[in-house]
């Protein structure tokens, strides 16, 4: 998607270069703010946020407000950001509008489909971007080929527009190539309410903490296992029995099979896993005997 340029812009950059030379004849007649004035005459995006009816579109703005400010701030862990002791920091201010129709353009064109490169650049990204220090040599070593293209692109949409020719010539492209590649490590977005960074431990230890163990959550299943796995009328004498027959098998043959007396009074119990356990009749394993099983039920051994 590209700007279309306006009609005034050929008067606007006169206007500018008239402004600019004043400046340098007449020993600084114009401000810089009054020349950032004359470049932004006219100025109109054409692009608002949100971008679209998305859910996820709710946090653009969020997003660019706070990406805005690591950008030219820093993230407060000793990286400044495009504070470098020439006031340039200042300029950055001075377009941050321009900057935001930018960003909502990439978001419109779904940032070219790139694909997101967050893992393998976090760092470096953190790293290069917010130090004030490093150059845009720099800067381009972590973009893509197909980035690189994009970021081209990107520029030559807005061209014919003298308030960004100005943007880029005052505060250099570094801001810009640092939001592109954010915002496509950002997946274009997606669900952040704000660019993802460096974890606090990366600048206070450099080791991640360890995770806890995994524990589980309590489904209704277990919880009602749980339950009853207290209940002494329903537990006991089951686990008592089967444990009998476990070691009995271990030192009879299975003819002499010790079994429960069966008591035939029928039990209060009216949960079904009471009833899945002991089918209306009470196991009383205190009388368990030990009994021969009769040969016909095992004929076919």
């Amino acid at each position: 998607m590209l700007l279309e340029p306006r009609a005034g812009d050929a008067v606007l950059l006169l206007l500018i270069a008239v402004a600019a030379s004043s400046v340098v004849a007449v020993g600084g007649a114009y401000s810089s703010s009054q020349l950032r004035a004359v470049s932004r005459a006219g100025y109109h995006c054409g692009i608002t946020l949100p971008t679209g009816e998305a859910k996820a579109a709710k946090f653009q703005k969020p997003y660019y407000d706070k990406l805005f400010k690591v950008l030219v701030d820093g993230n407060g862990k000793g990286l400044e950001g495009s504070h470098d002791n020439t006031f340039r920091e200042g300029y950055v201010k001075d377009h941050e509008s321009e900057m935001q129709c930018l960003y909502a353009l990439m978001l419109k064109d779904f940032c070219d489909g790139l694909p997101s490169r967050h893992d393998e650049r976090q760092e470096e990204w953190e790293l290069r971007c917010l130090d004030p220090k490093v150059r845009m040599a720099k800067i381009y070593e972590l973009m893509s080929e197909n980035e690189m293209l994009y970021f081209r692109r990107l520029k030559r949409s807005v061209a014919e527009k003298a308030v960004y020719n100005t943007m880029l010539e005052w505060t250099g492209e570094k801001e810009l190539a640092c939001m592109q590649m954010k915002v496509v490590d950002d997946k274009c977005l997606g669900p952040f309410e704000g660019p993802r960074l460096l974890p606090d431990w990366y600048w206070e230890t450099g080791v991640a903490p360890t995770e806890p163990p995994h524990v589980p959550k309590p489904n209704t299943g277990s919880k009602w296992f749980d339950s009853k796995a207290g209940d002494e009328s329903s537990t006991n004498s089951t686990q008592a029995f089967l444990l009998a027959n476990v070691t009995a098998m271990t030192n009879a043959t299975i003819r002499t099979i010790p079994v429960a007396s069966v008591n035939t009074t029928s039990t209060n119990a009216t949960s079904p896993y009471q009833a899945l356990r002991m089918p209306k009749l009470l196991l009383n394993v205190t009388t368990a005997r030990a009994i021969k099983a009769p040969t016909r039920y095992f004929k076919h051994l």
